[in-house]
């Protein structure tokens, strides 16, 4: 994994994180758009910063995403937006195909391939 330094908070990185899910599933994201490269390589150092934690040696998620995917989805709010159990298993779902912790997607240059 290239080593990228890690400036932003979790709570930012799952933003990103949403913003990129919208942005593949096919919403427009202004946040996004052309930028989504260096996004990418964000989510996937701090997804390989968080795998390197005890706590996460035999987990295919970070445990820390379980409070963001309950508050994201299936919070009182989350469901008032109409978010439910089916978001959270196309959220993860995407989350395992991006395959954002493959070592293969980085280039030597941190660019997202």
């Amino acid at each position: 994994m290239i080593d990228v330094k890690i400036k932003y908070t979790d709570k930012d990185v799952f933003d990103i994180m949403i913003g990129l899910f919208a942005y593949d599933s096919g919403h427009e994201v202004s946040d996004i758009g052309d930028d989504d490269n260096s996004f990418r390589v964000v989510v996937a150092a701090w997804l390989d910063r968080e795998f390197k934690k005890p706590e996460n040696k035999h987990r295919h998620i970070p445990q820390v995403m379980d409070r963001f995917v309950r508050e994201e989805f299936l919070a009182e709010e989350a469901l008032a937006r109409g978010y439910g159990c089916e978001d959270v298993v196309r959220f993860l779902s995407w989350l395992e195909e991006a395959d954002f912790n493959e070592d293969s997607d980085i280039d030597e240059g941190g660019q997202w391939v």
